[in-house]
């Protein structure tokens, strides 16, 4: 019977890139897949155009959700469970942030042995 691990991430970074940056955790491990039950994220600083949750891996991003225009002080937020198998990251893609804008998130959810 596969073992569950409980998965809670603290993400944070400085926009290091105004058009496109990435807030990510490090790559799920072989022989887990990780499930993303909630993850949330604001930048603290200013409004970005666009932020989106997804996966990042050697074929570079792909996004699961995303918001356009997003309200500052309001936290952005999945709506859905995501699964990442091994050798992808958890990621939040931020576009049209301010260089040094404060990105701050959350995410919680469970690893799965295969």
């Amino acid at each position: 019977m596969p073992k569950r691990r409980l998965y809670s991430h603290p993400f944070f970074k400085k926009v290091t890139d105004a058009t496109a940056d990435y807030v990510e955790d490090e790559t799920v491990p072989t022989g887990y897949i990780l499930y993303i039950t909630t993850a949330n994220i604001e930048d603290e600083t200013s409004t970005p155009s666009t932020v989106s949750f997804g996966k990042r891996n050697s074929r570079g991003y792909e996004p699961f959700e995303e918001t356009a225009s997003p309200t500052q002080g309001i936290r952005y937020h999945t709506e859905k469970t995501h699964v990442l198998i091994a050798g992808e990251k958890p990621s939040f893609r931020v576009e049209g942030a301010t260089l040094n804008d404060v990105m701050r998130g959350y995410a919680e959810g469970y690893f799965e042995e295969v």
